[in-house]
């Protein structure tokens, strides 16, 4: 599967799709490798037999655990081992990265729980290592998500944010084997609602991309904001219910962590209906009656399924978090200037400062030198934030230099090619 991921991102054929592609197929042939060598030492350590019966009597342990928790992390995008990810969502064509960030990235959750079955005492020391990766992925891909300038890479740090959550939740079930079959249950329906809502997410913004916005498509990508945010009455709302309610009392600062993540998912959607506003009239072609039926049969779906899942007072989670979010996002937006009638709120602001600038001639004056170091803070901080954005921009759209990365290709080609017939023969001799 992950080889065959690599025709759909080179499928455009562009200098941009073709170095993504490279990119992606380099870090999955590394992940396949350490996962190779893992299934190896796990043969050697079993005997000669590897079945799944022996892993949950025998889990892998060292070298062995750690080789596991790289390869599929790999698939999991967790930082450090994202670097494939956002590029290719860039340039993989709508249905294509629909799928990737859908079901195909969740492989590398599924090998976890088969390689590393919870509910072994012994594996309760990598349970704690994936939280804490897990919870750094949730933030990670939340802080840099909010920097993007287009929706694409924005959902494709919104997906290493939510491969944090499913991260760290199992790790939970591996730090207390106890609660494993409830996580394990919370973490398929988690998983599950993601791949539906983040799959439509890429589908209706392929729709906006072709056609442009329309309203009915506005408050469809506005509701699946909402339900990967976790709002209430969404699928989101029941899947981070379900996941908190299967935590142990122990792993009570991870359930504030969670409810932190929601926010800060609130403030990545907020970010994402902002970008896509501002390419509202990007695309004049017809939406074609086939896609735009599928779309909005696959929101029914997502509408529909957490009614009939869940119980009651399952679908009010996350109330607080959610509307924290948007609060923040409403002031930034504000402070921006962004919003309907922002002439008037300029106003209001500029007789508010001359307001508050007369308040400050009339203090004593020792709080000048308090007033003077909040202005030269925040004039750093403005500095800052324009020379990341700055950064961040000449890095994507700077060209790379004439045949970079072009030269050593058919070299490692022919490498793993040697290494493949080396490992064939090696194999027929065997037999």
């Amino acid at each position: 599967m992950g080889l065959a991921a690599y025709g759909l991102v080179v499928h455009s054929a562009t200098l941009r799709a073709r170095r993504a592609a490279r990119r992606y197929l380099a870090w999955t042939i590394a992940g396949e490798l350490l996962l190779f060598v893992a299934v190896v030492m796990l043969v050697t350590q079993n005997a000669g037999a590897l079945t799944f019966d022996g892993l949950t009597a025998n889990p892998p342990v060292g070298l062995a655990a750690l080789l596991l928790v790289i390869g599929f992390g790999i698939k999991l995008a967790l930082p450090g081992l994202h670097l494939w990810l956002p590029q290719a969502y860039a340039v993989t064509p709508t249905p294509g990265v629909a799928v990737l960030s859908g079901a195909m990235i969740k492989a590398g959750l599924l090998g976890w729980m088969r390689f590393l079955p919870p509910g072994d005492a012994a594996l309760a020391d990598w349970g704690q290592a994936l939280m804490l990766a897990g919870i750094a992925g949730i933030f990670f891909g939340a802080g840099v998500g909010l920097l993007q300038q287009q929706p694409r890479l924005l959902l494709a740090y919104s997906s290493i944010s939510k491969m944090g959550v499913l991260t760290a939740g199992l790790g939970a079930a591996l730090a207390w084997p106890t609660a494993a079959p409830a996580l394990i249950g919370a973490l398929a329906l988690y998983a599950a609602h993601h791949a539906l809502v983040k799959g439509a997410l890429f589908l209706g913004l392929g729709l906006a991309e072709r056609g442009g916005l329309r309203p009915w498509l506005v408050a469809g990508l506005g509701f699946l904001a909402l339900a990967l945010a976790g709002a209430p009455l969404t699928s989101g709302a029941l899947a981070k219910s379900v996941l908190t309610a299967g935590l142990p009392e122990q792993a009570q600062p991870l359930v504030g962590l969670l409810a932190a993540s929601a926010a800060a998912t609130t403030l990545l959607m907020a970010r994402f209906l902002f970008l896509v506003w501002k390419q509202r009239h990007s695309g004049t072609a017809p939406y074609g009656t086939a896609s735009t039926t599928a779309w909005l049969a696959l929101l029914a779906v997502i509408a529909v399924f957490p009614f009939a899942l869940a119980d009651a007072g399952q679908l009010f989670a996350n109330l607080a978090p959610v509307i924290l979010g948007a609060l923040v996002a409403a002031a930034a937006l504000l402070a921006v200037g962004r919003l309907p009638g922002r002439r008037a709120i300029r106003r209001r602001c500029a007789a508010a400062r001359r307001a508050a600038s007369r308040f400050a001639r009339a203090m004593r004056r020792p709080t000048r030198p308090v007033l003077i170091v909040m202005v030269k803070l925040v004039s750093v901080w403005r500095k800052l934030h324009e020379r990341i954005q700055q950064t961040l921009k000449r890095r994507s759209l700077a060209p790379r230099y004439a045949g970079d990365s072009e030269d050593h290709w058919p070299l490692a080609g022919a490498l793993w090619l040697g290494i493949g017939g080396l490992l064939l023969v090696a194999l027929v001799s065997s037999a």
